[in-house]
């Protein structure tokens, strides 16, 4: 009998043995896909991340591309509704938002004072262009008076030669 006792005692601590490594790979298996999670969270933070900073590089580009659309539309001292629609897809393709429009405003106020400008007259035609500037870019109120402002300016210049 004692050959036998041995042989089970032996095919017990095998089982045993097994048993346990059986464990230990599914320890193995639960660590291996909670590090798998894991990476693949931290690939899809790196990846938003540099979404991010691409986006920031890219706002400066967007506003120049809106600054230029908003410089052709008021090339001829007048905004129409079909130049208005397509800043107004312009903007909202670039996402840009109400303060990245708004830190483009000082050159958009330069460039239309410039054009009411180019005569050396404000004219009431010129006053009309300031308001269809105002009103179709969507400007702030703050925006609006320092527009109104400047063309105030303008007019004391101008009445004053």
């Amino acid at each position: 009998m004692g050959f036998l006792s041995e042989f089970i005692a032996k095919v017990k601590t095998e089982a045993s043995e097994f048993a346990q490594k059986v464990k230990n790979n599914e320890t193995l298996n639960k660590v291996k896909d909670s590090v798998s999670s894991g990476l693949s969270t931290v690939k899809e933070t790196i990846s938003e991340k540099v979404d991010d900073v691409k986006n920031y590089f890219n706002k400066d580009e967007n506003k120049v591309n809106l600054l230029d659309a908003v410089k052709k539309a008021c090339d001829d001292k007048s905004i129409t509704a079909e130049e208005v629609k397509e800043i107004d897809t312009l903007r909202t393709t670039l996402d840009l938002s109400d303060a990245d429009i708004h830190s483009i405003h000082g050159e958009i106020l330069r460039y239309v004072m410039k054009k009411v400008s180019d005569d050396k007259n404000v004219s009431p035609e010129d006053e009309k262009f300031v308001d269809e500037v105002t009103t179709n870019l969507k400007l702030n109120a703050e925006d609006v008076k320092e527009f109104k402002a400047e063309l105030e300016k303008l007019k004391i210049e101008f009445a004053s030669k």
